[in-house]
């Protein structure tokens, strides 16, 4: 969107300004597996992917499309792809993991020791918990609209970040906190933009897929109609006062 709507608006300047090129790493996908796709609602899917894509429209990567429509051969229920390259569509939930399984375990054989010099690997250090934080909006939009997150569904997810975790922190107990950090923060991004959540989510079940355009629009759209109604308001409360 231009000019990045959603990151002016209230986002804290550390926020970079795309997320950091990993040698191998073409593409970051987001994906959701339904164990039991019929059990779980089509909005709950939708509010899960709208999640990845509201934050890392929030982290200003761009985000090249997000999708409900389950693909069995590829193993997902929903999946944004956001940042990196090119999308590959054919990439499966288990190619996806293997990635970063791969990329992290380059990254762990060059990783600082205790006491040694860690200004080369501060960009890791940052991106890791964007990525971390990313990877878990989905569950965090989950937590934040029905007030729990589908531990099973998420579970792909959950992996994947706990990957990226385990690369900067020091034992398994950390790294889990560290997880339970990421969702709260991107569960509280997520709240200063509900409306939005809501609105991507409801258009994301209504049209099953949408491109990185069309998700940018819901997104200026919504927020215009809020600082519309905000202005509404101030101009009836001080004409009330006349």
């Amino acid at each position: 969107m231009e000019g990045n709507m959603i990151a002016r608006r209230s986002i804290p300047a550390r926020v970079e300004p795309s997320p950091p090129s990993v040698p191998g790493e073409t593409g970051g996908a987001a994906r959701l597996i339904y164990p039991d796709a019929k059990a779980v609602s089509s909005y709950r899917v939708a509010v899960h992917e709208a999640g990845h894509a509201i934050v890392a429209r929030i982290l200003d990567w761009k985000v090249h499309f997000a999708t409900v429509i389950a693909d069995v051969d590829l193993g997902y229920g929903g999946c944004v792809w956001a940042g990196g390259g090119e999308p590959d569509r054919k990439q499966s939930l288990r190619d996806g993991e293997r990635t970063v399984f791969d990329v992290t375990g380059v990254v762990d054989q060059h990783m600082p020791r205790h006491g040694e010099d860690r200004e080369d690997a501060e960009s890791w250090f940052f991106g890791a918990f964007h990525r971390v934080v990313e990877t878990l909006a989905g569950a965090a939009a989950e937590n934040l609209i029905f007030g729990e997150y589908n531990e099973r569904a998420c579970s792909s997810d959950y992996l994947k970040a706990a990957r990226y975790a385990q690369t900067i922190c020091t034992s398994d107990r950390s790294a889990w906190q560290f997880l339970e950090f990421a969702r709260s923060e991107a569960e509280e991004m997520l709240s200063r933009y509900r409306s939005v959540l809501v609105a991507l989510a409801s258009a994301l079940q209504e049209r099953k897929e949408m491109d990185g355009a069309a998700i940018d629009q819901v997104i200026m759209s919504t927020l215009a109609h809020e600082d519309l109604e905000q202005e509404r308001r101030r101009r009836a409360y001080w004409a009330a006062l006349r």
